[in-house]
């Protein structure tokens, strides 16, 4: 069976070979959400995999600029029911200083956004986490700022 991505928008492409973060392996379609919506499940589907990735922290944008934290990742395997319909929530990423949206699918899984570089102190720039998933994983931390010399 060829693999093909169809998209919020109705769009569709055929996906590269094989690799856990695209969904290229296994059979069927893959549905990717760039907004907010809703997904009823099809007729004769059973078992979906989600894969949820939380919005990055945004940076500071100032002379001692530092990254924002990576958002959270998540993947679940669920048994659905077809007409069953799930919200699907987008994180957006974080803008000046702000932390990323967390993405979720109806309430089984999840993705925290990442911390927003607001300040210089370690409890900014953290990483979101993934939850509810068979793999949750943790956004990277964002860096610190460096500090420009004088000349």
């Amino acid at each position: 069976m060829t693999r093909s991505v169809v998209t919020s928008g109705g769009a569709t492409a055929a996906t590269p070979g094989n690799n856990i973060f695209s969904g290229t392996f296994g059979s069927g379609s893959l549905m990717t959400f760039g907004v907010n919506g809703t997904f009823t499940i099809p007729a004769g589907v059973s078992s979906i995999r989600v894969r949820l990735w939380g919005g990055g922290g945004g940076g500071p944008g100032g002379l001692n600029d530092a990254g924002g934290g990576g958002g959270g990742f998540a993947i679940k395997t669920l048994s659905v029911t077809p007409g069953t319909a799930y919200a699907v929530t987008i994180g957006a990423g974080g803008l000046r200083a702000a932390s990323g949206g967390t993405s979720s699918f109806g309430s089984s899984v999840s993705a925290t956004g990442g911390g927003g570089a607001n300040d210089q102190s370690a409890s900014s720039h953290v990483g979101g986490t993934g939850s509810g998933g068979d793999i949750n994983t943790t956004g990277g931390f964002g860096n610190t700022a460096h500090r420009q010399g004088s000349s």
